[in-house]
Parts: structure tokens; sequence; C-alpha cells
């Protein structure tokens, strides 16, 4: 314990009989100073090792979340690409695509079965479907014939398309289309028989070099037995299959 001094209270060494400090002998009280109390010691028991079943339930649980996480990521990609196929965005590529090849084929085949309804009144079933093919002929020579000029023989290697809007028409212009259907053609079409009818306005570039022009074209796709068809296209307003005014209410 140390020593101190009993009248300055200086720290002394144990052997001291006179305070070093104040002189004052060591015969008188020594002040002493108070023992430090000691914090207690604390032993931390070593963790008890986890059970191994828990540890693999554990792992396991980690290792299936993020698996579900993938799995969403990979459903949300996939909903995309399948709507962007088999929707209007996938029907528009498949019809602008026959457009530029000049596939009159695939686009006879795209054409809504209201459609060629309303030529099979007119021409007959085997007719109907030759005046079709006459009808997306006939385009594409118009096409040939004014771009070739301009842009030469291989205007199709510098056209490209793109959708602009895609919008949805509700019943009441659904029903004006199939009323001047009715009316131009004397036909007694259902309009029940098309779900849904979008316009899709997409524009068309060719563009060779400086020189460039843009054209714009609405196709008029139908929902009929849950797949979309092509039931028009208009340039500049200007219709392909039927006539133009038919379309009228919704321009």
């Amino acid at each position: 314990m140390a020593k101190f001094c009993g009248h300055c209270g200086a720290q002394l060494n144990d052997d001291a009989r006179v305070c070093g400090y104040c002189g004052t002998p060591l015969g008188g009280p020594v002040y002493q100073a108070p023992a430090q109390p000691q914090a207690p010691a604390v032993n931390y028991a070593p963790r008890p090792p986890m059970d191994p079943a828990k540890k693999a339930k554990i792992k396991k649980v980690t290792i299936l979340s993020a698996s579900l996480v993938a799995a969403a990521a990979v459903i949300v990609v996939g909903i995309i690409i399948l709507t962007g196929f088999l929707g209007t965005n996938g029907a528009t590529r498949k019809i602008m695509n026959a457009y530029k090849s000049s596939d009159v084929d695939t686009l006879v085949e795209m054409t809504s079965p209201t459609v060629s309804k309303v030529f099979n009144t007119q021409y007959g079933v085997s007719g109907g479907e030759e005046q079709l093919e006459k009808r997306y002929q006939n385009v594409f020579d118009t096409s040939d014939y004014y771009f070739e000029q301009e842009f030469g023989y291989d205007y199709q290697n510098h056209m490209s398309w793109k959708i602009v809007k895609t919008t949805e028409l509700n019943e009441r212009k659904i029903a004006n289309i199939v009323n001047a259907i009715n009316t131009y053609y004397y036909l007694h079409l259902d309009e029940s028989d098309i779900s849904k009818m979008v316009v899709v306005d997409v524009e068309l570039t060719i563009k060779d070099g400086e020189k460039s022009r843009t054209y714009n074209v609405k196709l008029y796709l139908t929902q009929e037995d849950g797949q979309w068809m092509l039931f028009d296209a208009a340039i500049n307003n200007s219709a392909v299959l039927l006539y133009s005014n038919i379309y009228s209410s919704t321009y």
C-alpha cells in the first residue's frame, strides 16, 4: 500500500522517516490512499457450435430465396419477350417485315377473318383470296415504282421502321367501323366478332446517304380468336384493303 505524508499528502518512500516535501516527521498520522475497487472479471463462455441441421436449413432457405428472385426476373423478361412476339408488337413486326420483303403470302395469312369475309362475299371464296393477293401485290408494285426511282432497286435495304404509338379503340369506334363496312359492302357483320382493335402508328423511313423520306403508316389490328390480325393498313390515311372513309372516326 502506498505511503503518504499526513501533513501535506505527498507520496513517500516506504522507509522514509521525514517528509521530503514539507519536513514533517513521520511520527504523526500517515495518509493512506484508499484502495481502488477492482472490476469483476467477466468470463465469456464460448458460443456453442450451430446445430448442423439448422445450419443446413438456413443455407437451403438462402439458396431458395435467391432462386426465387432469379426465377421472378426470368419470368418478367419472358413476359416482355412473349408480349413483343405474340402481342400487337409481334404482329406489327411480322407485317412490316413482310412489307419490307414483299411477302404477299404472309400478309394474306395475317389478314383478319372479318376482312376475308368481306372479300369472299364480293368475289367468292377462291376469288376473295385472289383479290387479297392482288391488293397486296399492287401495294408492292406501287412502292417499287416510286421508291426505285429515288433510291434505286435496292431501296428495301435502306428501309427502316419504328412504332410511334399504339392506341386501343373503344367499343363505340369499333361499332362505327363495323357499321360502315356493313353499309358500304351490304353485309351483316357482327361487331362481337372483334374483341379488340388497335391502331398502330408506324414511322417508315427510307434513307440512302443524304436522301431521306419518312411516311406515316397506320396498321389496324384486330384480336379475333385470340390472335392479333391485320384488319387494314393506311399510308397517309389512304387505306389498302377497304374504303378509307370507313376509318374516319379514328383519325
